[in-house]
């Protein structure tokens, strides 16, 4: 039991490991840095087409914090 047990513990968390990983590149994809005349650099979304910010429709905040979850004390 105990041995099936770890199997089943470290193929979930292959996983999440995984899962994690493919949308660490989404967001690498989804949001770049480019270059503005007047400012400087921007962070510009690809899923959104905003820069410097989102939509509210827009996944990446979401993700974002699902990544790097704030705390709040």
């Amino acid at each position: 039991m105990t041995i099936q047990w770890n199997e089943q513990t470290a193929v979930m968390q292959e996983r999440d490991e995984a899962l994690e990983r493919a949308v660490v590149e989404m967001l690498n994809a989804a949001v770049v840095l480019q270059k503005d005349s007047q400012s400087g650099s921007v962070l510009q979304c690809k899923m959104c087409g905003l820069r410097d910010e989102h939509t509210a429709s827009c996944p990446v905040p979401a993700l974002e914090e699902w990544i790097n979850p704030t705390t709040l004390d």
